[in-house]
């Protein structure tokens, strides 16, 4: 969400008393107004993202909760009005020679010159002349502009001129740092299947301990920036709106890098440990629940949650891990990738929770129907299917051919038969299990040639069938499925009379995401 914010952020964030130095009063302003003007579409996550990063400074960055506000769905007189109060508590505590940090962060509507805050507007130039002028020792303003969209939701206000604030590059010296959420030519996006947006989903698994690669207990700045970075690059490059590119520029004065968190000292929290490389993400309250943490690593990790109860997903190339996980105040829970239930990606569309809508893949398989004319019999056909898994129904387009050579004392007969056809069924998932029901429609077109001593001239029928059929798949490993079917076909072909017959069939499918 904040593209150049986490910098500066971290920034900030490293004068907190857990992370780096005592003795500095932090105080943060958060706003997030899923409502803009009139004519702008409503947002969905802005609220959220801000009460999100909001507990992020509170429980591991330092800030103290009575100097952490978040306004939601306010005016731009009650915002205007809360950072002139917050800048008079700091000039107090500063008018003793203390030191003092103000954190500004807005997320909402914009356009290129001012905050569209339900109805009303605050003046771009105007917010960042307050947080300038705050006493405060270092200063943010984290701007994180935004607009509708469908599943994916591009931020970043009115397609006019480029949504692009200067950097500030004299923090150092100046201590101020204004922050827009992408490059100037770039929008920022939201996710539905995020429930927030792509960069402070992963700014907040970064600050929980996802980025922190080397083990100690801490974040740092080049961590944090470097996972936020990487990630949201790579998720945005497969939306509509295209690759979303944090930036930042800022100045630091002496050595090292800045800590943002320290994930091992948080009170009320313990520590989720995946034991081996992977990507990861951690749920609250279920399958269905927000994701908390993502963690995408080529080695152990972990990452600081409240205790609770949490549900855990990895994913693979070719099937999803989920299971359970408890994680207690002050403990380390390790996730027993090798207890985690396998889930197919189809079965993973099907219950909504994947944010692909199609799971597909090949199945070839043997099939076997009964007669359906005169003089045709039972006939073996091998069949090449490709299903197509969406959230309520599976499309299964197939094509099979048989070949069946017979005799008798008066004739030698040699069949071919080739048919197309499209399955349409509903599946219901229980565990390594989908047994399914529907419907089937398809037209075969069947060849016979004879020999015999007398007349007897090659025939070609063209049937029709409908009929209903029914199933099971059974997952087995890496996205490999032994699928059982059978079905009962009514065919129509030029005679009047309609045959009703048999069909059996059997085959391994592999599923694609």
């Amino acid at each position: 969400m904040t593209a150049r914010a986490l910098p500066a952020l971290a920034l900030l964030l490293a004068a907190a008393p857990t992370p780096a130095a005592a003795g500095t009063a932090r105080y943060a302003l958060l706003v997030g107004n899923n409502r803009g003007h009139a004519d702008d579409a409503p947002l969905r996550f802005a609220r959220s993202d801000a009460r999100r990063l909001a507990r992020i400074l509170i429980d591991l960055g330092g800030f103290p909760e009575e100097n952490t506000v978040v306004l939601e769905e306010r005016r731009g007189e009650a915002v205007r009005r809360a950072l002139l109060s917050i800048n008079e508590r700091v000039r107090r505590s500063v008018s003793g020679g203390g030191r003092a940090m103000l954190l500004v962060y807005y997320s909402g509507h914009a356009d290129a010159r001012s905050l569209h805050l339900s109805g009303s507007s605050l003046e771009i130039e105007e917010l960042r002349k307050m947080v300038a002028g705050s006493a405060a020792t270092a200063r943010v303003l984290v701007l994180d502009a935004c607009r509708s969209g469908s599943a994916t939701r591009v931020k970043g206000g009115k397609p006019a001129p480029a949504f692009a604030i200067k950097i500030v590059d004299r923090l150092s010296s100046e201590g101020l740092a204004v922050i827009t959420s992408s490059a100037a030519s770039e929008d920022s996006q939201e996710s539905d299947g995020l429930r927030g947006s792509f960069f402070t989903h992963y700014l907040v698994s970064a600050l929980r301990g996802a980025a922190d690669r080397n083990g100690d207990g801490q974040v740092s700045l080049t961590e944090a920036y470097g996972y936020a970075y990487a990630n949201t690059l790579r998720e945005t490059s497969k939306t509509l709106a295209g690759p979303q590119h944090p930036t930042y520029q800022y100045g630091i004065r002496g050595k090292g890098d800045f800590i943002i968190t320290r994930t091992d000292r948080a009170a009320g929290h313990g520590a989720l440990v995946f034991p081996e490389g992977g990507h990861y993400l951690v749920l609250r309250d279920g399958p269905q629940g927000a994701v908390v943490a993502e963690v995408l690593t080529e080695r152990r990790a972990r990452v600081v949650l409240p205790a609770g109860r949490y549900f855990v997903r990895r994913r693979r190339p070719d099937l999803l891990l989920e299971g359970w996980v408890r994680i207690a105040a002050g403990e380390r829970a390790r996730l027993e990738t090798g207890a985690m239930r396998r889930v197919a990606y189809a079965q993973l569309v099907r219950k909504g929770a994947s944010a692909r809508a199609l799971s597909h893949g090949p199945q070839l398989g043997y099939l076997i129907h009964g007669p359906v004319a005169e003089g045709l019999g039972p006939i073996s056909m091998v069949e090449l299917s490709y299903p197509l898994s969406l959230r309520h129904l599976t499309l299964a387009p197939r094509l099979a051919y048989g070949h069946f050579g017979g005799d008798n004392d008066y004739l030698a007969l040699e069949q071919h038969e080739v048919a197309a056809s499209l399955g349409a069924y509903h599946a219901f998932d229980l565990g390594h299990l989908s047994p399914f029901v529907g419907l089937a429609v398809g037209w075969t077109l069947a060849h016979q040639r004879f020999e015999s001593e007398g007349v007897a001239p090659d025939r070609t029928s063209h049937l029709l069938h409908i009929g209903a059929e029914g199933g099971l798949d059974l997952h087995l490993l890496r996205g490999l499925y032994l699928q059982l079917r059978g079905a009962a076909l009514t065919f129509v072909g030029r005679e009047p009379r309609a045959t009703i017959t048999y069909q059996a069939a059997a085959g391994l499918g592999w599923q694609i995401r």
